[in-house]
């Protein structure tokens, strides 16, 4: 196998340095002149102050280095316990928590036989142990827990006396509460 001499494309040594550097102060200046624009711009946003001062105010940024060369770290290039993702913590305000989404209502069908009622609620993205059901004389309020929220509240027939519990499924968003009346409930 031969081996074959690569020749560098670029420079070498200290001349690749002063050009590493030289991008590097280019890249800076951009960055300082950008923070400082940013700042202006906030300041004429808020009405007023110099764009000193605005450079003071709440738009702050740091850039943590850390220096080596050819994966030697170098003297004097000392990385700080209080790091650029710990200041911005102080620096930021909190993020608010959104709110819980208001609650949606869903569609309702109602039918009513002669032996039962079924009442019919669409509810996507709910399971059966999310749906709860409270009754008060003969209203109903049907409310969902979880990441996806319905509430509503409907009028049940008079022929559902206070006594009887409906059945309960939930089959492909569409929960069904069945209402069945005994022989002794039922309304002629």
């Amino acid at each position: 196998m031969s081996s074959k001499k690569r020749e560098p494309n670029g420079p070498t040594g200290i001349d690749a340095l002063n050009a590493i550097g030289e991008r590097l102060g280019d890249f800076l200046n951009v960055v300082a002149s950008t923070v400082k624009d940013a700042a202006a711009r906030a300041d004429t946003e808020s009405g007023g102050a110099s764009t000193d001062e605005a450079a003071k105010g709440p738009l702050r940024t740091h850039v943590d280095w850390k220096v080596s060369v050819g994966g030697i770290p170098q003297p004097g290039a000392k990385r700080s316990a209080d790091t650029a993702a710990s200041r911005a913590e102080r620096v930021r305000p909190k993020a608010r928590q959104p709110e819980a989404a208001p609650a949606r209502e869903p569609l309702i069908e109602m039918f009513i036989e002669d032996d039962h009622t079924l009442v019919t609620l669409e509810l996507p993205g709910v399971s059966l142990d999310e749906v709860k059901l409270l009754r008060k004389d003969q209203t109903m309020r049907l409310e969902t827990t979880g990441r996806t929220r319905f509430a509503r509240d409907f009028e049940l027939p008079d022929s559902i006396g206070p006594e009887i519990v409906p059945e309960r499924s939930l089959r492909h968003g569409i929960l069904e509460l069945r209402f069945t009346q005994t022989s002794g409930t039922q309304s002629t």
